[in-house]
């Protein structure tokens, strides 16, 4: 009886090992499955990175289409601009010829040219005695001219001078026609018509008009002027 419960209790001890050995298995196959979901998340991410590259890749595919289509319409246009530009060099040749033909009448021309020239210069040279007598009437010119050139630059300093005398004038009117304005306008303001200075500015802008106007209708009407 004694033995059976020796056997048994050894049967127990052996069972408790195999379960431990199960257990530290069992925790070692948990860890390999770990490991193998944060592999297979690890994947799935890159799954992810590869379906949004090869969106990428299609959208960019799309955009080559496009281009290779616009690159085909463009070779079909450069063709066609070829074949005006050929048709423009044919044209060409043809005027070339045209043109050297002409050139042959240009040179029986230039040989008659030559002759005239010849015949031209017999009548420089009588041409050029004539100057020579010419000059000498120049030359009295000339002194009569450097007289009158320094009457002429008298004339400019004066006129200088007057210019200047116009501006100074022209800024003492300008003073005098402010002056105008703010004593008119202060009279009004005095008489109970205020108003700005920009309107009585205007007022006697329109007064030098209208004086303006006047001075040149009699002008036009004056016998004297006529």
């Amino acid at each position: 009886m004694e033995q059976a419960l020796l056997d048994n209790q050894k049967i127990i001890i052996s069972n408790q090992e195999t379960l431990l050995g199960n257990q530290e298995t069992i925790k070692t196959n948990q860890g390999s499955i770990l490991g193998n979901q944060e592999s297979l998340l690890s994947n799935q991410d890159t799954i992810k990175d590869n379906q949004a590259s090869i969106l990428s890749n299609q959208e960019a595919l799309k955009g080559n289409q496009e281009t290779i289509k616009d690159n085909q319409a463009s070779i079909l246009s450069n063709q066609e601009a070829l074949k005006g530009n050929q048709e423009t060099i044919k044209d060409n040749q043809a005027s070339i010829l045209s043109n050297q033909e002409a050139l042959k009448g240009n040179q029986e021309t230039i040989k008659d040219n030559q002759a005239s020239i010849l015949s031209n210069q017999d009548a420089l040279k009588g041409n050029q005695e004539a100057l020579k007598g010419n000059q000498e009437t120049i030359k009295d010119n000339q002194e009569a001219l450097k007289g009158n050139q320094e009457i002429i630059v008298a004339n400019q300093a004066s006129i200088v001078t007057n210019q200047k005398q116009i501006v100074d004038n022209q800024v003492t009117l300008n003073v005098v026609l402010q002056n105008q304005v703010y004593l008119l306008n202060l009279l009004k303001k005095l008489t109970g018509n205020e108003e700005s200075l920009e309107e009585t500015t205007k007022f006697i802008e329109k007064l030098k008009a209208e004086a303006h106007a006047t001075l040149q209708q009699k002008a036009l009407t004056e016998p004297q002027t006529l």
